[in-house]
């Protein structure tokens, strides 16, 4: 009889130490400083990519996060004018008012942009066959009466562009492809939220005549931009150039003055159209996640003509030191493309759909995290565990 008990306590105690370290590989709490976790949100009722988002912060602990427009699905025709909302935790996607048209068509490769707790809509553009227009309006979307409210438009109209917000106050609007021109530009342009003004600002210092589908937000008083699509004999081709630009550089209160430095290239592969946190991520630095190397233009295929395919890679940048580094990213999710933003959300940060290969549209949304005890295990982990478990108990009761 004892020597049963013994075997038992002994085949029990196998089991709790075998699903300690199960659970421990899923459910770790450790803070993880130079790696992130993924987990899922809810996805969104439908797939969509190159849509603008956002998201709002309550100040109640929950969040709101938005999705603006995009494509469903490869060509013009699956262009969506689609706004969908979520207030987060606890939450799921609704369908709100669909975002303004131009020209009777919807847009994409818009940018939203939250300041305080109100969120503007800016560019975009529309296609029909080889036509594509470049949104001129600039609008700001009513949360609470679910409205698009028209603003004074922006001196250079941009799509594709790079937005960042300085004090809570001024959203400037850097490069982008502006439709009127058929070229990019190195326009960088702000718009004050407080008196509805626009002013223009030390253009960007290149590469050729400006980018479009390139990366950056505003970190403290630094405007960072990387990457990105320029012009040239060959067509369009993937920029692998870095540049930081300090806003007021002397002091003197002319936010109209960016002083601007280039960089070398970041490690890792160039990037185009990547997720980018709007501001600072972890202590000062911003973080890049996925993007491709080959651009394209809106259907996953390459203006070289090659298949596309998103970049499985993560990396963090502070524009003070100006020290780049590639961190992992643990957990069961495909890499993604064709973003416009990494939105801010319950301890972390989340792309809404893209595309995860050449074409391919999701509708997921994945969460990140620094804080592992932010992600939950995924579905599968959770399944796996639990089969695992019964596994053991029927192998202990056979002996």
């Amino acid at each position: 009889m004892n020597g049963m008990i013994v075997r038992t306590r002994l085949r029990l105690t196998r089991i709790l130490l075998l699903l300690a370290l199960l659970f421990g590989a899923f459910g770790s709490s450790v803070v993880h400083a130079q790696s992130l976790c993924a987990s899922r949100l809810p996805s969104l009722p439908d797939p969509v990519s190159n849509n603008a988002v956002t998201s709002v912060d309550n100040g109640d602990g929950t969040f709101t996060l938005l999705s603006f427009m995009g494509l469903n699905a490869p060509g013009f025709r699956e262009i969506t004018p689609a706004t969908y909302r979520m207030d987060w935790p606890g939450g799921s996607w609704a369908r709100v008012a669909d975002a303004p048209l131009l020209g009777n068509r919807p847009k994409i490769a818009a940018n939203a942009i939250t300041v305080g707790n109100q969120v503007y809509l800016q560019g975009g553009y529309s296609v029909r066959q080889i036509e594509e227009r470049t949104e001129d309006r600039f609008y700001r979307y009513d949360l609470d009466n679910d409205e698009f409210l028209e603003l004074a438009p922006p001196p250079v109209p941009v799509d594709d562009t790079v937005s960042g917000v300085l004090d809570d106050r001024y959203i400037y609007l850097v490069s982008g492809w502006n439709g009127p021109r058929n070229n990019n530009v190195l326009t960088v342009q702000f718009y004050d939220t407080q008196t509805d003004t626009w002013e223009l600002a030390t253009d960007l210092p290149g590469p050729n005549r400006g980018l479009f589908g390139h990366s950056g937000t505003i970190v403290g008083d630094r405007i960072v931009v990387f990457d990105g699509t320029k012009t040239g004999p060959d067509g369009f081709t993937i920029s692998d150039a870095v540049m930081v630009g300090q806003i007021d550089p002397e002091g003197t209160g002319d936010l109209t003055n960016i002083a601007w430095e280039t960089l070398a290239a970041h490690p890792g592969d160039p990037t185009y159209r990547a997720a980018v946190s709007s501001g600072a991520a972890l202590d000062g630095q911003l973080l890049l996640l996925g993007g491709t190397d080959n651009p394209f233009n809106f259907d996953g295929i390459g203006y070289n003509g090659q298949p596309s395919n998103p970049l499985d890679q993560a990396i963090l940048f502070d524009p003070v030191s100006q020290e780049w580094a590639s961190i992992d990213v643990d957990g069961n999710v495909l890499p993604t493309m064709d973003h416009r933003g990494l939105v801010t959300v319950d301890g972390g940060f989340a792309t809404i759909g893209g595309m995860t290969g050449p074409g391919v549209v999701t509708d997921e949304v994945v969460f990140y995290s620094f804080d592992h005890a932010n992600c939950v295990p995924e579905p599968s982990a959770a399944v796996l565990s639990v089969m695992v478990v019964v596994s053991l108990l029927v192998f202990c009761r056979s002996r």
